[in-house]
C-alpha cells in the first residue's frame, strides 16, 4: 500500500514540472495574472462538481465560514508558488527550479514533523534526515555551479 503512494507521489512530482513550464509558456502568451486566474478557476470546478453531488456534512455556510482562514491562507500559498515557479522555470530552468522547490520542501517538512506543527505529528529530525537534506542541499549547489561553466552535453553528436 505505501508504494502506491510513492508512485503518485512521483506521479505528482513530474506532473508539477510539466505545470511549471506550461504556465510559463502560458503566462508569456496571456500574462502571470491572467494565467494565475485561469488556473484558479480550472482548479474551482472539479471540487465544486463534487461538493454539489456531496454537501458539506456540517452545510455549506460552517464550512465557508469555519474553514475560511485555512482556504484563504492555502489560497494565497497557491498564487505564490504558481507565480513564482511560472517566473523561475522561465529565468533558472525547470531542473533548478524544481530542486529547489524540492529543497524547501524538505526542509519546511522537517520542521513541520520536528516541532508538530499545524497539527502534524511530531517527527523528530534524525541525524540519517538530517544528513538527507545536506545531501540535497550540495546537490543543489552543484547545480548552481554547474550553470556557471561551459555546457558539455552528455550525448555524442
Amino acid at each position: 500500500m505505501p508504494w502506491l503512494f510513492l508512485v503518485a507521489a512521483f506521479i505528482a512530482g513530474i506532473l508539477i514540472s510539466v505545470q511549471g513550464i506550461t504556465n510559463t509558456v502560458g503566462s508569456r502568451l496571456i500574462s502571470l495574472p491572467m494565467m494565475v486566474l485561469t488556473l484558479s478557476f480550472v482548479q474551482t470546478i472539479p471540487p465544486l462538481i463534487w461538493l454539489f453531488k456531496h454537501p458539506p456534512s456540517l452545510g455549506w455556510w460552517h464550512a465557508l465560514t469555519h474553514g475560511a482562514r485555512f482556504y484563504i491562507v492555502s489560497g494565497l500559498i497557491g498564487v505564490y508558488v504558481v507565480s513564482t515557479l511560472s517566473l523561475a522555470v522561465g529565468r533558472i530552468g525547470s531542473l533548478t527550479a524544481f530542486v529547489v522547490v524540492i529543497l524547501g520542501q524538505i526542509i519546511g517538512g522537517a520542521i513541520i514533523d520536528h516541532f508538530g506543527l499545524l497539527g502534524a505529528d511530531v517527527r523528530p529530525i534524525t541525524w540519517v534526515k538530517l544528513i538527507s537534506i545536506i545531501l540535497i542541499l550540495s546537490g543543489v549547489i552543484l547545480l548552481f555551479y554547474g550553470e556557471q561553466q561551459p555546457p558539455t552535453p552528455l550525448s555524442h553528436e
